[in-house]
Formats: C-alpha cells, sequence, structure tokens
C-alpha cells in the first residue's frame, strides 16, 4: 500500500488563468520559476518556457548518473526489475514526458508524476501521450528493437508539507486496480505491473523507488516544504537510490550569481517565506534522513543539481 501524506501549494496554477465564456484568456504570470501560459480552450495544456529550456540539460544529466544497467530492459537479466522514478512537484508535465521520451530505450521504466493539487493533471496527461506520438513517427508506426518498456503511470497528489509518508503502493497509480490505470502502457508491460511491482518491494522493506526528481520548488514555498521532501524521500528511496534537486541555490550562504540575488529579493518580496535555500542547508536535511550528498552539477542559467544517495 502506498499512501503519501507528505508541499502544500504556495500556489495553484489556476490563479494564472482568467476564464472568459468557456475559454482562457491568456494571461501570463511569474512566481518564482513557474511562468506559466496558457491560451485556447480551457483545457488546453499548460507551458512553462523554464521547463522547455531547461529538460534537455536536465535530461542529460539524469542520464549520466543513472546506473541503468541495474534495471531490466534489452538483453538484461530475466531477475531483474523495472526502474521505479517517482517525480515530485511536475507542474505542467513537460519535464515528465521528454524524460519518459528520452530515457526510453535505456532501461524498462515505471513512471510516477505527481503534484501538489490536480490542476496540471491533465496537462501531464497531454505532454506524455504527445511525447508517445513522436515515437510511433520515429518508428515509422511499426516496432522499435532498441526500445524498452515504459509505463507512465496516472499522476497522484502528494503533499510534502504533512512530512509523513507512508508507504501503500496500490494507491500510487492506481496499482492493484484492475487494470492499472495509466497514462501509457508498455505491451510487454501490460498485465505485468502488479507482479513487478511486487518483485520491486521484495526486501526492500516497502521502499519502492530507485530515482526520485524534483525542480523549482523549495525555494517557492515555505522552509517546511524543504524539511517534509527529505523527510519523504528519506523513508520511500531504496538504499543506494538517487534523490535528484534541480534549482538556484546559495553556496555558503552566498548567492552565485547577482541574477540569483535579484530573483531572492523578489521571492521574498512575494512571500517572506520564500527564497532561495543554502545548500548546505540541504545537504543538512539529507543527512538527518539518511541521504548524503554525492554531486553538485553546475546547470545553465545559475541553477544547480543536486544528486543525493540513499545511505540507510
Amino acid at each position: 500500500m502506498f499512501r503519501f501524506s507528505v508541499c502544500r501549494p504556495a500556489f495553484r496554477l489556476g490563479k494564472f488563468f482568467q476564464k472568459s465564456r468557456g475559454l482562457v484568456t491568456f494571461r501570463k504570470e511569474k512566481i518564482g520559476d513557474r511562468n506559466w501560459m496558457a491560451s485556447g480552450r480551457e483545457n488546453a495544456p499548460l507551458f512553462s518556457p523554464a521547463s522547455e529550456r531547461n529538460k534537455a540539460p536536465i535530461l542529460e544529466v539524469l542520464r549520466q548518473n543513472i546506473d541503468f544497467s541495474k534495471f531490466s530492459g534489452k538483453g538484461a537479466e530475466k531477475s531483474l526489475t523495472p526502474l521505479f522514478f517517482l517525480e515530485i512537484s511536475g507542474g505542467s508535465g513537460q519535464h515528465l514526458a521528454h524524460f519518459s521520451h528520452g530515457l526510453r530505450s535505456e532501461c524498462s521504466i515505471i513512471w510516477q508524476p505527481s503534484d501538489s493539487h490536480t490542476d496540471g493533471f491533465s496537462s501531464m496527461r497531454h505532454y506524455v501521450k504527445k511525447s508517445q506520438e513522436m515515437v510511433f513517427s520515429e518508428r515509422g508506426g511499426g516496432g522499435d528493437g532498441n526500445a524498452c518498456d515504459s509505463i507512465v503511470l496516472e499522476p497522484v497528489v502528494i503533499d510534502v508539507t504533512e512530512q509523513r509518508w507512508v508507504v501503500e503502493p496500490e494507491n500510487l497509480g492506481y496499482w492493484g486496480k484492475s487494470p492499472p490505470r495509466c497514462i501509457l502502457y508498455s505491451e510487454d508491460l501490460r498485465g505485468g505491473l502488479e507482479e513487478r511491482v511486487k518483485m520491486g518491494l521484495e526486501g526492500n522493506e516497502g521502499k519502492l523507488f530507485d530515482v526520485v526528481y524534483n525542480a523549482n520548488m523549495v525555494h517557492i514555498n515555505a522552509f517546511d516544504c524543504s524539511e517534509g521532501i527529505f523527510a519523504g524521500v528519506g523513508k520511500i528511496l531504496r538504499k543506494g537510490g538517487q534523490f535528484f534537486m534541480y534549482g538556484p541555490f546559495n553556496v555558503n550562504g552566498k548567492y552565485t550569481s547577482e541574477g540569483n540575488a535579484n530573483f531572492d529579493r523578489q521571492l521574498r518580496g512575494t512571500n517572506p517565506e520564500w527564497g532561495i535555500r543554502d545548500i548546505e542547508t540541504m545537504e543538512e536535511l539529507a543527512l538527518k534522513n539518511g541521504l548524503e550528498i554525492s554531486k553538485r552539477v553546475q546547470m545553465p542559467a545559475n541553477n544547480l543539481m543536486l544528486i543525493f544517495i540513499k545511505k540507510l
């Protein structure tokens, strides 16, 4: 059973869109790094220019730092299980779609998207299905002998501020239902998802995930969000699992650029509980929850990717 009681949303996507006569009137508003755009009908997908810019460099960091050989895939041992990947605070779904498409040939992956509210769930579904259309186009409508199998589960609500994550796997992406509700199925994994989940849980004391990913969240929420995400990740990440945290961070209590200093003033002017966090504080929270920093990767636009490893 996988139940999350783990960020109270500091904002809701819906507040950025003005609706009139069943349409969404174009409006653009920036809070933190979330610069959302929508136009056309009410169910139009959300769009984040920042996510569109940074999705490619983030994908390369994931590709270079995850050991895909430990998981099932083309040519792998039958005893190996898929990689279980959780995205926290998925927003529009642009990252989810880009990563699930870009890593599909590395190994079999079960993706679990999430956010603190349901406002962006239809947008996540849109981008994932659009990326699948790209796969069919690339294959010319046929099979791809080099492609591994992946499943994208339905998104779930995760509130990290409650700081109590209880493992109840059947609640994640509707596991335990027949059939499981998924945005995207792989034929080779169809019908075998529950068995693979069971295999993944055996010997892991309910710690389901191999990789957890979060981007641009802690600086646009109160500090209890930072505390909550590490408390939760420490409980659900397997030993040796990785936590990728992306965003702007201070180093040794100092801004890494004038742009980040200006950005921090903007954040604190919007909400005094928001602001760019210190890397050292993130590392302290990690240690309290059985993780330790393994790498800091410099990213474009004065951002960093922090990679933590679960040790206990």
